[in-house]
């Protein structure tokens, strides 16, 4: 069986400090994994590894069935291949209502002229209250993002990830 996430042998330096030495993991689908440790054990860092945020001084991090190399796609091109990303610090667009966020992250095309133009489907509706009650926000779709608490913030933004529907959701 291929792993949906192939990482092999990767090493990470900052400044002189081996941050990651020879990292190996393989997460099958439908896994849920756990990376745990204390600050400073290259959490974080495997995690912008595998979304192009920091390039490995060596190894191999292959995605999917087709086995793509990520060290060779961009940012963008990693999320579109199915790979979410949650930060520690939420991130969330603050001055727009509880929908208008997961509004904003659905999969649907990103030229400037669609984002103009677009407006939701009775599809896109559907995929948005669902993802408001996932994560317990459907009672509240006009609330101004930036007056939730920091909690619900995380949990917004996990809903803007769910929006996207990836296959791979790291969330740090």
């Amino acid at each position: 069986m291929t792993a949906l996430l192939d990482v092999s042998g990767v090493s990470v330096t900052f400044d002189g400090f081996r941050a990651m030495n020879n990292l190996s993991i393989a997460i099958h689908e439908p896994e849920l994994r756990a990376v745990v440790g204390p600050n400073g054990a290259g959490k974080t860092t495997f995690m912008d590894i595998v979304t192009r945020k920091t390039r490995p001084d060596e190894g191999r991090v292959r995605w999917g069935e087709r086995s793509i190399d990520l060290l060779k796609l961009s940012e963008s091109q990693i999320a579109r291949a199915g790979i979410g990303r949650k930060f520690q610090k939420p991130t969330v667009f603050e001055e727009q209502g509880v929908r208008a966020n997961p509004a904003m992250a659905l999969r649907n095309r990103r030229g400037p002229l669609s984002v103009l133009l677009w407006s939701p489907t009775d599809r896109d509706r559907t995929r948005i209250h669902e993802v408001t009650a996932e994560i317990g926000l459907s009672a509240r779709p006009e609330h101004r993002a930036g007056d939730l608490s920091h909690g619900q913030k995380q949990w917004l933004e996990i809903g803007m990830l769910l929006a996207q529907d990836p296959r791979l959701l790291l969330v740090d």
